[in-house]
């Protein structure tokens, strides 16, 4: 089916935002909202339940009161009226999406009640999703259909494929699709929009003449984590595409929200207490924070100047005055002194902190980036042999810091790597602008290397040669070996998009459950692997039901395993008829 417009939605963790285009527009713009500078607002979310019911019950009892930067400004608001009954009717959900990192199906709101992380995310989508079609239709002065969208969220290269399927049956929720298999969704690697962002035709951002064709590191440096891929970039071949993905899936949980930590640390010990993040004015002084710390990244470690916060006297768990903190504060000699400013009511204080001590906010946590990539660079040696760029994307590259400290490491003349070290112009605006030329040209994209090896359980015939002599097992007069792990991809070797591989099984029964395993190791050719050696885990299982036998003959079933996507797709067939079966995999489970 082909679609007339590409809306990139992305769902950051600590911004969000969309961004379209319309797949005619010889002039290949990028459009989004005006009032969000970098095409993006903060990934917050105020909701309140309608009249018809309570927050738990469904989704559609659900409305969404704003978004963004709006929804913080709103709950401030609510906080600052104090009226407790009105306040108890809304509940604000801030940077949510960290729950995919740690593995967290539930989330709390701002007053601390839980919910399901996917109806939060849902309804988030939906919001961005009539957003977007709202300012979409008042570019082309009509009603667009959901029908005539093709729709692209970039997402961390470093998530499993479970995760994204969580996202996708999102994405069905919010009603972008009519089924989580529809390709009128494509999920995308934020790596590899940022690389179609930078460097690929029409329109690069980053001039031919500024790199050579060859490897080029992407870093992805955002709040919450470090994502970095490998591609090789050439316009030699524009019409079948210029981007081959080398490696990807590395990263850390080091973006910048460590900085963030850093003065909820400092925020902790001044009011001494340890639960601060639960007081409810407690968002009033972050936010403070949120606004100044993009200016602190501009200052110098002597920096003399001064930066002002409004401290409310309700963070303090020893009901002392913000004057007093001060003292206390100042008398234990902590790393830096403060100063006090009378603000004028007596349920607040201001305190004075300078900018060179909330510089060392930043610089610890900058330090943990270059250590980082630097002992990647020692452990995967082989997979940045002829890399001479690097280029930096997400909101953390914005930071001079960041990115002097990854200049002096990477590219100096004592540095072994000699890189050559790009910065998009606007590095928070990378990601939803490559998603959009994506869905315009998804052939750009050639083939793509995945971080894990892939491979499935089977039983081979015995071979005394090759196989342990433990895992011997007799089956109906014959000898096979159990446990053996056949690869069908390989960490870190690119395979051409859609590539296929087939699988033939017999199915003695209606139904047919293969297991799949992964490891992140490197396998050595012509080695045998058992599924329960070192380093190897369930990725999941492939469940085909409802197989038509006509009598107690086996049915030959083939697998067709479809890789070199962001997500890999699996379809079974019946060899003898060709008739197709879903094909569904659940992540992380055994066959029972």
């Amino acid at each position: 089916m082909s679609y007339n417009f590409i809306i990139a939605i992305d769902l950051g963790t600590n911004r969000s935002g969309f961004a379209y285009g319309i797949m005619q527009d010889e002039r290949n713009r990028v459009f989004g909202e005006s009032r969000w500078g970098d095409l993006k607002t903060s990934s917050a979310i105020l909701l309140t339940k309608n009249q018809a019911g309570d927050y738990y019950d469904d989704s559609e009892l659900i409305e969404v009161v704003s978004f963004g930067d709006e929804a913080l400004d709103d709950y401030s608001s609510l906080l600052e009226e104090g009226d407790e009954e009105e306040l108890s009717l809304y509940e604000l959900f801030q940077d949510y999406k960290t729950a995919f990192y740690t593995g967290n199906s539930f989330i709390k709101s701002h007053s601390g009640r839980v919910f399901k992380l996917t109806d939060v995310v849902s309804w988030t989508l939906r919001w961005l999703k009539q957003l977007a079609m709202e300012h979409l239709n008042s570019i082309v002065r009509k009603n667009v259909t959901n029908e005539e969208i093709k729709w692209v969220i970039p997402v961390p290269a470093i998530w499993s494929q479970e995760t994204k399927l969580i996202m996708v049956t999102c994405a069905y929720r919010a009603e972008m699709i009519d089924d989580i298999e529809s390709k009128q969704l494509v999920i995308l690697n934020d790596t590899e929009a940022a690389a179609l962002y930078g460097f690929v035709d029409p329109d690069p951002i980053i001039p031919k003449k500024n790199f050579k064709n060859g490897k080029i590191i992407i870093l992805d440096c955002g709040y919450e984590k470090i994502d970095l891929s490998v591609v090789e970039i050439s316009r030699k071949y524009e019409k079948k595409g210029n981007i081959k993905v080398l490696m990807t899936g590395d990263g850390e949980r080091l973006g910048s929200h460590l900085i963030d930590n850093e003065f909820k640390k400092f925020l902790k010990a001044f009011t001494q207490n340890e639960n601060v993040e639960s007081c409810p004015e407690y968002l009033f002084v972050f936010q403070q924070w949120i606004k100044e710390k993009h200016l602190i990244n501009f200052a110098y470690k002597e920096d003399p100047l001064k930066v002002k916060f409004v401290i409310p006297e309700s963070l303090s768990s020893k009901n002392k005055t913000v004057k007093q903190l001060i003292k206390i504060w100042n008398k234990n000699k902590m790393p830096t002194e403060l100063d006090y400013l009378h603000p004028g009511t007596t349920d607040k204080g201001i305190i004075l902190l300078k900018k060179g001590f909330l510089l060392s906010f930043t610089e610890k946590c900058v330090e943990k980036v270059t250590n980082y990539l630097q002992l990647l660079f020692r452990k995967k040696k082989k997979n940045f042999k002829g890399v001479n760029t690097m280029f930096l994307v997400g909101n953390y590259a914005k930071s001079p810091i960041l990115q002097k400290n990854i200049i002096d490491k990477f590219t100096s003349n004592k540095s072994k790597y000699n890189l050559k070290i790009l910065v998009s112009q606007n590095p928070g605006k990378a990601i939803l602008q490559g998603a959009v030329k994506f869905g315009k040209n998804p052939t750009s994209i050639v083939s793509r290397a995945y971080g894990f090896n892939l491979g499935l359980h089977l039983y081979p015939a015995f071979n005394p040669n090759i196989h342990k002599e433990s895992k011997k097992v007799e089956i109906n007069g014959k000898y096979f070996c159990k446990d053996v792990f056949k690869p069908l991809v390989k960490k870190d070797v690119p395979i051409n998009v859609d590539w296929v591989k087939p699988q033939t099984f017999s199915a003695l029964n209606r139904d047919l459950t293969i297991e799949i395993y992964t490891s992140p190791k490197d396998l050595e050719e012509g080695e045998v692997y058992y599924i329960d050696d070192p380093d190897f885990s369930i990725f999941g299982s492939t469940i085909i039901t409802n197989i038509q036998k006509d009598n107690e003959k086996p049915v030959q079933i083939t697998l067709e395993f479809r890789f070199g996507g962001s997500m890999i797709k699996i379809t079974a067939v019946n060899k003898k008829t060709g008739e197709k079966f879903p094909a569904i995999i659940r992540y992380g489970e055994k066959e029972n």
